[in-house]
């Protein structure tokens, strides 16, 4: 085929999509794409963007600028001492905004001695931002940042796939249960935006899931915290399943550890831990589960866990949520 003519095509599709292709032939065609615009592009054409914004902040002495300020200015401030449209360095600041955590890597990564990162409070975030926090807690005390934060997770879920319940047999579960259990249910851990079902986040996330179903509970709670004295009571102090989707990924293997050693605590033999997390296959990794790698058994095993079974779903490409299932080691 011609280059026009497959360029023709391309856009032909870019204007209207398919619609009556599976998730399957989506993501293969998504995934050529990829490969055919890696393959075309050249280096100047892959960092043009933040190059030529960084050259230009050099060139317009904003960097300057904001070294003497010695603290926060504002894109008028900058527009005075430089000269230069206001809307004009609004654009490049949008874009130089996005780039501190990627500038800073190098220079990250040189001083630690080319290690990845193993404690959360100690990453390329903080050293970004010259915060001790670790990421939650500093997006915590920014509520608009946050409040962006939660939407941007809920979108994230679009298209995932199948859910949990879809896959592993959790009707067979439930008709299984013993009415008379004073067990908890089920605990969704880092539940997000959604008694004997509960789940948990932190209390700002917790508070914006403005209703809940009937026999639903929402818990705020921090993720290294010990559960808190609500979930301690004689009656409850044990939980049948608990549930973590794309939680385990955001942590290292410190902080991974410490989560998951809190849900043990209240465990019993026959508890289920069910990890809802993106899982490599063997051969052709796509960018998105590369981004999220996490070596799951060997984690697991640590924590005093022991991996059963797994489900994926049916569709099974970048970004679906592999389902793992653990209990307690003998």
């Amino acid at each position: 085929m011609a280059t026009t003519e497959l360029t023709k095509r391309l856009l032909e599709i870019a204007d209207s999509p398919p619609t009556d292709i599976s998730d399957e032939e989506r993501w293969a065609l998504m995934e050529a794409f990829e490969m055919a615009k890696l393959s075309l592009e050249n280096p100047l054409e892959v960092t043009v963007f933040p190059s030529v914004t960084l050259c230009l902040a050099v060139d317009m002495k904003l960097l300057d600028l904001g070294l003497e300020a010695q603290g926060p200015i504002t894109a008028d401030e900058l527009a005075s001492g430089s000269g230069a449209a206001s809307e004009l360095i609004e654009s490049i600041i949008h874009i130089a905004s996005q780039l501190p955590p990627v500038t800073f890597l190098l220079e990250y990564l040189k001083e630690k001695g080319y290690h990845s990162p193993t404690d959360a409070t100690n990453g390329p975030f903080q050293y970004t931002r010259k915060s001790k926090l670790q990421y939650f807690d500093w997006l915590s005390q920014r509520p608009k940042i946050q409040h962006a934060f939660n939407k941007t997770m809920a979108i994230h879920r679009v298209g995932r796939g199948e859910e949990c319940f879809e896959l592993s047999p959790v009707e067979e579960r439930l008709s299984m249960r013993d009415a008379e259990s004073s067990r908890i249910l089920l605990v969704d851990i880092g539940g997000s935006l959604p008694a004997s079902l509960i789940f948990e986040d932190l209390p700002a996330v917790v508070a914006s899931a403005s209703s809940l179903p009937p026999g639903i509970e929402g818990l705020g709670h921090g993720l290294f915290q010990p559960q808190p004295p609500s979930l301690r009571n004689a009656k409850a102090q044990r939980w049948e399943q608990s549930y973590m989707r794309t939680v385990l990924h955001d942590w290292p293997d410190k902080q991974a550890l410490q989560i998951l050693g809190h849900i043990r605590e209240f465990m019993e033999k026959d508890s289920v831990l069910l990890i809802n997390e993106t899982i490599f296959p063997y051969e052709n990794v796509a960018f998105y589960p590369a981004a999220l790698d996490l070596i799951m058994m060997e984690l697991l095993d640590k924590a005093g866990f022991r991996f059963v079974a797994m489900w994926r779903p049916k569709d099974f490409g970048p970004g679906s949520g592999t389902l793992l299932e653990a209990v307690l080691k003998e």
